[in-house]
C-alpha cells in the first residue's frame, strides 16, 4: 500500500509540474502578442504620416512650378535699404492707378514674388498694338501715408526700383522715360527731371523753394512711364525717401 501511495504522489507531482509549465508558457506568449500589436500600430501611424507628406508635396508642387516660371525673368535686384518700402507685407493701399486722360493704361495692382523679392505689379489691361505708340502707365503714390507730416520737409529725393516685363517676351525697351510731378507747399506743381532707361529711379527736388512741408495734406507723387515699344507690365519696389545729405528717412506708414 505504501508503494502504491508513493507512485500516486509521484504521478500527481509530475502532472502539477507539467500544468505549471504550460501555464507559464501561455503567460509568456501574451506580452509577445501585445508587442506585435504595438508594432502594427506604429507602422500604421508611420504610413499615415507618409501619406500626409505625399499630400503636402503634391499641394506645394504647383506653387514650386509657378515660382520657377517667374524666376525665368532674371531681374538683377538692387540691395534693399532698411528704410525702404519693399511690399513684403503685401500691402499697396497707398498706391493708385491714374486714368486722367485717354492715353493712360487701365490695369490693376498685385504683389508678386520674383526670386524671393516681393514687387508691386501694374498689370496693363488696355495697351494694344493700336494704341501702343501713345500709351502711358501712370500711378499715384500717397506720400502722406508713408511719412509723418513733420518728415515731409526733410524729403529731398524719392527713389524706387522700376522693371518691366514684355507680354510678348520681346527685347528690353530702350526708350522708356519715367517722369514725376507733385504739388509743393506753395500749391504749385513741381515737375521732377525725367529719368531714362534706369532700373533705379531718383526724383529730386532741385529748387529749395519747391518742397513739401508739414502743413500740407494729401501729399502725392504722380509717376508716369512712357515710351513703351512693347506691350508690358510694370514692376516697382524699394520706395525710399532721402534727405538733403543722402540719408534715408524712416517710414511711418498709416495705410
Amino acid at each position: 500500500m505504501n508503494g502504491s501511495d508513493n507512485l500516486k504522489k509521484i504521478y500527481l507531482g509530475a502532472v502539477i509540474v507539467i500544468l505549471t509549465c504550460l501555464t507559464a508558457c501561455k503567460q509568456e506568449q501574451k506580452p509577445e502578442l501585445d508587442n506585435n500589436n504595438n508594432n502594427n500600430n506604429q507602422i500604421i501611424e508611420t504610413s499615415e504620416n507618409n501619406d500626409s507628406d505625399i499630400e503636402t508635396e503634391s499641394k506645394t508642387e504647383p506653387e514650386t512650378e509657378e515660382l520657377q516660371e517667374i524666376q525665368s525673368i532674371h531681374i538683377d535686384f538692387s540691395e534693399t535699404d532698411f528704410n525702404a518700402h519693399t511690399f513684403n507685407d503685401g500691402k499697396f493701399d497707398f498706391v493708385q492707378i491714374v486714368n486722367d486722360d485717354a492715353t493712360c493704361a487701365e490695369g490693376n495692382f498685385s504683389v508678386e514674388n520674383i526670386d524671393g523679392n516681393f514687387l508691386l505689379k501694374f498689370t496693363d489691361l488696355s495697351t494694344n498694338a493700336e494704341n501702343l505708340e501713345n500709351a502711358v502707365q501712370k500711378i499715384c503714390i500717397s506720400v502722406d501715408k508713408l511719412l509723418n507730416p513733420d518728415q515731409l520737409e526733410s524729403v529731398f529725393m524719392i527713389g524706387f526700383d522700376s522693371y518691366a516685363l514684355s507680354k510678348d517676351n520681346l527685347n528690353t525697351e530702350s526708350n522708356i522715360v519715367i517722369s514725376g510731378k507733385t504739388v509743393c507747399a506753395n500749391d504749385e506743381w513741381y515737375d521732377f527731371e525725367d529719368i531714362s532707361d534706369s532700373s533705379h529711379v531718383e526724383l529730386k527736388f532741385t529748387e529749395s523753394s519747391m518742397r513739401w512741408d508739414s502743413s500740407q495734406e494729401n501729399v502725392n507723387v504722380i509717376i508716369t512711364r512712357s515710351g513703351m515699344q512693347n506691350i508690358s507690365d510694370w514692376y516697382l519696389d524699394n520706395i525710399i525717401f532721402y534727405d538733403q545729405e543722402g540719408n534715408t528717412i524712416p517710414l511711418n506708414p498709416s495705410y
